[in-house]
């Protein structure tokens, strides 16, 4: 037999260079795949909060403005005086929970009829004990020909969060007292408090006697007296009998209520006390009038009942985060007495005394077109006595009610609104030494975070910025505490945040920014937080019972993630390694398999012939 040569063996395996190029071309494919998936960089992602709300912040000595979406330093009435030194008042402007007031919505507060607006104060109240119920808006627009009329025992106070206008009229004047009666059986009623004034005293019959006027505020000794047996009327006979005395108002010496006076035009011990107060210390309103007393003397044809007393005037109190404009009027005066414009002889009622009105804008306030704001007492009604015992001019007074007693304004703005930039619609006007401006604090604040979850196990801060309003010196510190544990205590954690730029955190983060007010007139405001990093979005599993299996941890999406791309690990977890393995992989396979096939077809063989 003779042996076959053999063939060189260099063909048993594939070229290196074939290898080379298979190789080159499936590493270049798969990562092509993969930047066509989502690539190897990070996904990038942010957390902000632009305070719409305060359900991400934990604490804060700041305020908060949900109309403007802000927070904003204390404001304060700041230097007013009554003579004993500047003072300090803090302003609170709502946080608007009964949204906005105007021509849309005024159903929403109260019940209107035609142009007339009626609401009642105490449908505002948290609690039947609160002391002031106060309609927390966005903002307040009342129209001009529109009424808005307060009723209730608690003051009208309007809080908001932007401006307030008021073109239209405020009244929370206290009701006139009802006018005498010729027929002295009937009881002539008392005028009603508005706004937590008081209300007055009915006028006296020959059947029942007159009765006090009632307390507008708790500090006021007392209300107007009627005219009857127990206060000891001087009137005698019943002829020409005293009216009862005014309420009591909150203001300065010389303006109190005055007294009812006698057929013979003595006055006597009847009107209400008086309280000075111009700072509202106390926020109350003026009480109410007495009634006057009855006439049945030998005169039948001017036979009377007494007049009724007035009511008091309210409280209304405005504030404004920004402008307050009255072009219209804002009222709490007391009412006027009754009592008789022809011959009638019976007493008359007293007058209410005035209320409280109280107007603080954090910018500007203005009365264009000669706007008004008064809380001045009213008048005592007339006695038909003048007429028929005094027709020439002898004790003109005799069976007059005693007139109210003025009540109190406050009116101020970031300029100090006073007589030279606020117009003289202002009565009476506050007396002190010095009304204040409205400032904001110098001083620090602070702002804390609740947790916030990153859903990272090592995101890398790119950056954390505060939007806001900075003037005159004013700055802000922004900290950073971070763990991988939730509910963590971050007291010894707070890091500034601009030495966290470009290092990982961990999963849970608070920040804390700290404000340094340093400018009452343009304060720092904060618009917005916002947190930017890098990282993969990392999803949490537990084992559960069953075999072998997994179930994934859901966590709230407290970050917004910014459209990115995946690390290399979630693209092999992903179907697209499938789709890429069946695209790629699988025909590479078959062309090294053939390929292998083929050469092994072409190996020499050895034989025997």
């Amino acid at each position: 037999m003779k042996a076959v040569g053999r063939k060189r063996q260099a063909n048993w395996s594939l070229s290196p260079h074939w290898w080379c190029w298979s190789l080159r071309r499936f590493l270049s494919s798969l990562a092509l795949l993969a930047f066509c998936a989502g690539g190897w960089s990070t996904k990038a992602a942010t957390w902000s909060d632009d305070f719409t709300s305060t359900s991400l912040i934990e604490t804060t000595t700041m305020k908060f403005n949900a109309a403007t979406g802000v927070l904003y330093p204390t404001v304060q009435i700041q230097g007013w005086n009554l003579g004993s030194g500047g003072q300090v008042t803090n302003l609170d402007f709502g946080d608007g929970r009964h949204g906005a007031f105007d021509s849309t919505t005024y159903s929403r507060f109260g019940t209107v009829v035609g142009s007339t607006v009626t609401i009642n104060t105490e449908d505002f109240c948290q609690s039947p004990s609160d002391a002031s119920c106060p309609l927390q808006v966005t903002s307040f627009n009342l129209a001009a020909g529109t009424t808005l009329i307060g009723t209730g025992a608690k003051p009208l106070e309007i809080r908001s969060l932007t401006d307030i206008i008021v073109a239209g009229t405020i009244n929370c004047s206290g009701a006139d007292g009802t006018a005498m009666n010729s027929n002295n059986t009937v009881v002539s009623s008392g005028g009603t408090g508005r706004c937590g004034g008081g209300s007055g005293g009915n006028g006296g019959s020959i059947v029942t006697e007159a009765t006090n006027g009632t307390l507008g505020g708790t500090s006021l000794t007392r209300a107007g007296l009627g005219a009857n047996t127990a206060n000891a009327s001087p009137a005698a006979n019943n002829v020409g009998a005293a009216g009862g005395g005014g309420g009591g108002g909150y203001s300065q010496v010389a303006t109190g209520a005055e007294e009812g006076y006698s057929q013979a035009a003595v006055i006597w011990d009847s009107e209400g006390g008086n309280f000075d107060d111009q700072g509202f210390s106390e926020v109350g309103g003026g009480s109410g009038g007495g009634g006057g007393k009855p006439y049945s003397g030998t005169d039948v044809a001017n036979h009377s009942s007494g007049g009724g007393g007035a009511g008091g005037g309210g409280v209304v109190l405005l504030s404004a985060f920004r402008d307050i404009t009255v072009s219209g009027s804002v009222l709490a005066n007391g009412g006027n007495g009754g009592g008789t414009t022809g011959t009638l002889r019976a007493g008359a009622g007293g007058g209410g005394g005035g209320g409280t009105i109280g107007v603080w804008a954090g910018r500007n306030l203005s009365f264009p077109l000669s706007g008004v704001i008064s809380a001045m007492g009213g008048s005592g009604g007339a006695s038909g006595i003048d007429v028929a015992d005094a027709p020439t001019g002898d004790n003109p007074e005799q069976g007059k009610g005693g007139d109210g007693g003025d009540g109190r304004t406050w009116i101020t703005d970031n300029d100090q609104c006073n007589g030279a930039t606020c117009p003289a619609g202002e009565n009476p006007p506050f007396l002190g030494v010095d009304e204040g401006y409205v400032r904001s604090v110098i001083s620090a604040f602070s702002v804390v975070s609740r947790e916030i979850d990153l859903r990272n196990t090592a995101p890398v801060l790119n950056s954390f910025s505060v939007t806001a309003s900075l003037s005159g010196g004013s700055s802000i510190t922004s900290e950073i505490a971070t763990s991988d544990q939730t509910g963590f205590d971050p007291t010894s954690l707070w890091v500034t945040a601009s030495s966290l730029v470009g290092q990982p955190l961990k999963r849970f983060v608070r920040y804390r920014l700290t404000v340094d007010n340093q400018d009452a007139n343009s304060p720092a405001i904060v618009d917005a937080v916002t947190l930017d990093y890098s990282g993969h979005q990392q999803n949490d599993f537990a084992f559960t019972a069953s075999c072998a299996s997994v179930a994934e941890l859901t966590a709230p999406p407290t970050a917004t993630l910014n459209p990115g791309r995946p690390k290399l690990p979630e693209f092999f977890r992903s179907r697209q390694l499938g789709v890429f393995m069946f695209l790629w992989g699988l025909p590479l396979l078959l062309v090294v398999v053939l390929r292998a096939r083929g050469h092994s077809r072409s190996r020499p063989r050895l034989g025997l012939h």
